[in-house]
């Protein structure tokens, strides 16, 4: 497949995780979104690394960032949820102040 293909799919699902970062009014749609952006750079890297013929070393650190970051932000959305008795970005904000 050609460079310019997979990057304007990476492209696609960067944007698509972008508009549902800031449109989202729930927290678990907003780890997903970023799910999506951190594929996205994932697969960009990945797509760059078997061109090149260089170790994938960042797309396992892309790999373990996303792991870490689901772990949080699923910790975060139980302790919001036992809280107020659901996960809306109105009650993150609550719980801030």
């Amino acid at each position: 497949m050609e460079l310019f293909l997979i990057q304007g799919l990476t492209l696609l699902l960067f944007t698509i995780g972008l508009y549902g970062v800031m449109t989202a009014k729930t927290g678990i749609k907003t780890l997903i979104s970023i799910e999506i952006l951190l594929n996205s750079a994932l697969v960009n890297l990945v797509a760059l690394g078997y061109r090149s013929s260089q170790p994938l070393v960042l797309a396992l650190f892309v790999i373990a960032i996303s792991v870490v970051e689901s772990a949080v932000g699923l910790s975060i959305m139980l302790a919001v949820y036992r809280k107020f008795g659901r996960i809306t970005i109105q009650s993150l904000r609550e719980m801030r102040d």
